[in-house]
This record gives C-alpha cells, structure tokens and sequence, in this order.
C-alpha cells in the first residue's frame, strides 16, 4: 500500500511539472502569435484603412489556433454593438481567451479602447505601441524560460526524491 501511494503521488508530481512546462510554452507561443497579430492589425488600419469587421474576419480565418477563439469573439462581439461597446467586449476576450501576465493584459485593454474609434494613424501607433511592449516581455521570457524549465523539472525532481527518502 505504501508503494503504490508513492508511486501515485511521483506520478502526480510528474504530471503537475509536464503541466506547468505546457502552461509556459503556451504562454510564449500566444505571445509571439499575438504580436504577429497587432503587427498586422496596426498594418492593416494604418496604412489600408480596413474596417474593423473585415480585420476581425480575416485574423479568426488565419492559421493561428491559439487566437482564433479570440478573433471569434471579437468578430461576434462586432454585430452586437448596439448592446456594448468594443472595448469592453475587446476586454473580456482578453480576459476568457489569452493566458498572460495581468501587466500584459492591462496593455491590452488599453488597446481595446483605442480600436474602431480613433483614426488608423493612431489606432496604429496604439498597436505598435503595445506590439513593442509584448515583445520585451517575450523576449524576457524566452531568455528565462531554460532557467524556468530546469526549475521546474528540479523541484519536481527534489520532490520525488524526497517522497522516496521520507518512505525508505
């Protein structure tokens, strides 16, 4: 009976470090996706001019399954804006579909008041703006994300270790 606690609680820990190595890699991928995204949103509405329903469509159509809930959302959100505002639709799309840091997520709210109101000029300034902001913290992450990983897999390691002592 002891063993197969052991044997459970190691297999638990193992799962919860995969998990947390998941949660980190997903957390890079949505933040290089997205930048892409307002790179080419900001593109998009500075220099074209396009409508926010048509911008909307053409991101939830492109091969990006991490933002495409996302770009769903908010392209719904546009036929009911006789009910709410963008921005507090832009806001809880944020919110249910992108897993970052809440100074990330503060960005990009404040973006979510910027967009469909302002001229595209500013609108892309905006989104340079936070784009340039995103990608710092990409960058710190992806220079922290080896250490993140040996962490990880240490402490998961030190603790499997010590489930073993403890029951010797």
């Amino acid at each position: 009976m002891k063993t197969a606690g052991l044997l459970l609680s190691s297999v638990a820990l193992f799962l919860v470090a995969l998990k947390t190595l998941f949660l980190q890699r997903r957390q890079l991928d949505m933040l290089r996706e997205l930048c892409t995204a307002l790179e080419r949103m900001a593109a998009e509405l500075g220099e074209h001019n396009t409508p926010l329903p048509e911008l909307m469509d053409a991101l939830e159509r492109e091969d990006s399954p991490l933002l495409r809930p996302f770009f769903t959302e908010l392209q719904a959100s546009l036929r009911q804006l006789d009910d709410r505002s963008f921005a507090e639709s832009w806001r809880e799309a944020v919110d249910r579909h992108l897993t970052l840091p809440a100074a990330q997520k503060t960005e990009l709210y404040r973006l979510g008041g910027y967009l469909g109101r302002y001229a595209g000029e500013l609108q892309k300034d905006v989104l340079l703006s936070v784009q340039a902001s995103l990608l710092r913290k990409l960058k710190c992450l992806e220079d922290q994300a080896p250490d993140r990983r040996r962490l990880t897999v240490g402490l998961t390691m030190a603790a499997i270790s010590m489930l073993l002592i403890l029951n010797l």
